[in-house]
């Protein structure tokens, strides 16, 4: 994309639209999986806390989840397209493919733990401690993906 910067961001992004319409649709598919996966986070750690019944969890959880998957298997498409016609992208969408497995390896590390958690394997007070602080480095990546999307 052009680095004018005449008008602030939205200048930007009609550049990147008419110059590289692939990379404003990925940038479009990952805010929504984005946003998606926060929610996910959030009800996860809502009901291992206790705070949602799991009729409630999995209702929601399962229309979350399969709004991800469609996002990601765009992503995942537009990642190919953009990597095969625009070189010049290359060395940022790997970064951020890089951060999105890192992201997912976090969650899964946490769903693991709320599993471990809901069956009396850890204690309440473990649970807490390493969920909360795996919750804030999930947070933290997922406002890193957001920040390295918006350069593109």
């Amino acid at each position: 994309a052009s680095k004018v910067k005449v008008g602030g961001q939205k200048v930007q992004e009609e550049i990147t639209k008419k110059e590289y319409p692939e990379v404003s649709q990925l940038k479009k598919v990952l805010r929504s999986y984005l946003d998606d996966y926060s929610r996910m986070i959030e009800l996860e750690y809502r009901y291992f806390g206790g705070k949602i019944s799991r009729r409630e969890f999995k209702s929601i959880h399962d229309k979350i989840r399969g709004d991800i998957s469609r996002y990601e298997r765009e992503a995942s498409r537009l990642f190919s397209t953009i990597r095969g016609s625009y070189p010049e992208f290359t060395a940022k969408t790997k970064n951020i493919e890089n951060l999105v497995l890192s992201l997912q390896a976090k969650s899964a590390s946490f769903r693991e733990m709320g599993t471990s958690y809901i069956g009396k394997r850890i204690s309440k007070e473990s649970f807490k401690e390493h969920a909360e602080k795996a919750v804030d480095e999930i947070t933290d990546l997922i406002a890193k993906i957001r920040s390295e999307v918006e350069m593109l």
